[in-house]
């Protein structure tokens, strides 16, 4: 038998990392790896085929037996180890990197946010948020609150499956809070603050644009002041399952049973926030009703009303016109 594995190690902790060097250690078969972890390919190697010049070099013994015997040079090393990793690898690092300099990336401190003054005022805030990712499953995230300001500098810690991801896609409003025992969650985001997130699996993002250079996707991302690729996820139902669940609803509290069709405007009653709701079907605009978010959300399209917030908070902060 034999056991093929490309980039084993990519979104593993370091337990999992661990358990799997074990494992492919007491396998009894062959295994075929491709990886960039020198501690990793120490770990579970016996034998290394270097691909050079459209040849299969094989040298027998673990990665760091190959650097000894080769003797590659900073350029050649630089291409068969591409990046450091933790901490423990930086001597197998060093062996590799040579005298290469090291890169340092700079970014751009931020400019003013306008309405806040103080670098410990939440500019973005959750409040007793779960979040499950289907009815009757255990929840990912229970009664969860947060708050970052102007002067948070957060690294999210966990195991595999924690819901340290799920937790980042909440507070961007990539999901929302579900509702346990009556109680819906709340993110809170301050009116001016302009966000974009890329997920763990870049290609969820960046599949349509990896033709184009940075400078090009920022431009075609951010055309209108307000994340385009986030607009298309709050709207769109994402599954036909979704889809489904949003046409059944919309048939039991839509407007004479249509669907929603775009949110056109907000008011804010009290302490209450209602929509205005352009229904499918019902294209003159004195048809348009304002709806609270407690009952959109019951129609699954509160993406929508994130969406608008979104472009509504774009106008108010003038990137729009920018």
């Amino acid at each position: 038998d034999v056991l093929l594995l490309d980039e084993p190690t990519n979104h593993l902790d370091a337990a999992a990392v661990s358990w799997l060097g074990t494992y492919l250690r007491g396998l009894s078969g062959t295994s075929l790896i491709i990886s960039h972890e020198p501690e990793f390919l120490d770990d579970v190697c016996t034998d290394i085929i270097h691909f050079d010049a459209q040849k299969l070099h094989y040298y027998p013994g673990n990665f760091s037996a190959f650097l000894q015997k080769t003797k590659i040079s900073d350029d050649e090393a630089k291409a068969v180890l591409e990046t450091k990793s933790r901490p423990s690898m930086a001597a197998a690092a060093k062996a590799i990197q040579g005298s290469l300099e090291e890169v340092r990336l700079m970014f751009p401190i931020p400019g003013k946010l306008d309405g806040v003054t103080s670098t410990t005022k939440p500019i973005l805030e959750i409040k007793k948020c779960s979040f499950t990712y289907k009815e009757g499953t255990p929840l990912v995230l229970k009664d969860v609150s947060a708050k970052l300001s102007l002067g948070s500098r957060v690294a999210v810690v966990g195991a595999n499956g924690a819901g340290k991801s799920t937790l980042l896609s909440l507070m961007c409003g990539e999901i929302s809070p579900v509702e346990i025992d009556g109680v819906v969650g709340e993110v809170v985001r301050h009116r001016n603050m302009r966000l974009s997130y890329i997920a763990q699996h870049h290609t969820f993002h960046l599949e349509e644009f990896l033709k184009c250079t940075p400078v090009h996707y920022f431009q075609l991302r951010f055309k209108n002041g307000y994340d385009e690729q986030l607009q298309k996820r709050l709207m769109d139902p994402g599954s036909e399952e979704e889809q489904q669940l949003r046409a059944k609803m919309a048939s039991e509290l839509g407007k004479y049973g249509n669907p929603v069709a775009d949110i056109v405007g907000r008011q804010k009653r009290g302490k209450e926030v209602f929509y205005e709701v352009a229904w499918k079907g019902l294209d003159d605009a004195k048809q348009n009703t304002f709806e609270s978010l407690g009952k959109l959300r019951m129609m699954r399209v509160d993406g929508l009303c994130r969406a608008f917030d979104e472009r509504l908070a774009a106008q108010a902060s003038g990137t729009s016109e920018r």
